[in-house]
């Protein structure tokens, strides 16, 4: 019995470890209507999200917080996170028409002792991002997008040009063979000589590196949600909630729409 225990853990501990939260939301909406952004966990590029209370009301989200800078501004608002069967969600209703930016994060995961199979004892710290394209018919989408970074680590997407011409342009969703251009953050500051992975709807992944100015770019060839990921493994000692922990796992995602 203890060998077949042993062989179930070993089968779902990386199944598990594969597994990761992140954020979704329909990047278009009209001003005055409701936005709904969803939390989930499993895995994206398998179409794999789990579902229950276990996991929406559990660890994994219980301390996360989210927040939403709205266009041409420099104040962000908080978005009241709940959880369900399905997903943690939350709604904001857009003012103004523009780019609203949103954002997730847990930086005191739930420790989890993963010694015996060398990964150390555990906090887990996400930094999860998506955009959102606010729409009138009587209001002109007008300013510079607010690209200033909202989080300790973020991976910060420019706008899509769409034909305009302009990367100051207000979209929130990039086009087939567009180049798409993002900068990656650290504590407030530019984030040069990082790797970056981008992995497309079916599974391709394309490793970059963020050059002086913490840029990168690729180029979506079909279309679905993108993911723009930077994982951190940091050794460190420190007490949460009465656990002792040695390492820090830190993942950053941001999602990114191509239409």
């Amino acid at each position: 019995m203890k060998k077949i225990n042993f062989l179930i853990i070993l089968i779902v501990l990386p199944i598990f470890m594969s597994h990761s939260v992140w954020m979704q939301i329909k990047n278009k909406g009209k001003v005055g209507d409701k936005a709904k952004v969803n939390l989930y966990f499993g895995e994206i590029r398998e179409n794999v999200i789990e579902k229950g209370l276990k996991w929406y009301d559990g660890e994994i989200f219980k301390e996360f917080k989210g927040y939403v800078k709205p266009p041409n501004s420099d104040k962000k608002e908080a978005l009241v996170l709940t959880p369900s069967e399905v997903s943690v969600s939350g709604t904001f209703t857009p003012k103004t028409p523009g780019i609203y930016q949103i954002v997730a994060f847990n930086e005191t995961g739930s420790i989890k002792d993963y010694t015996k199979h060398g990964l150390g004892l555990l906090k887990d710290a996400a930094y999860l991002r998506t955009t959102f394209e606010a729409t009138s018919w009587r209001v002109k989408q007008e300013g510079t997008p607010n690209l200033k970074p909202m989080m300790k680590y973020d991976i910060v997407p420019f706008p899509a040009k769409n034909g305009y011409g302009s990367y100051n342009s207000h979209k929130a969703t990039w086009r087939v063979k567009e180049k798409v251009y993002a900068r990656f953050y650290i504590d407030g500051k530019i984030a040069a000589d990082k790797e970056i992975k981008v992995y497309s709807p079916d599974g391709w992944t394309s490793i970059k590196k963020t050059d002086k100015n913490g840029m990168f770019y690729f180029i979506p060839y079909k279309k679905g949600t993108y993911q723009a990921v930077y994982q951190l493994k940091k050794q460190e000692n420190g007490v949460y909630k009465g656990q002792k922990y040695n390492t820090t796992r830190i993942k950053v995602i941001s999602n990114l729409n191509i239409e």
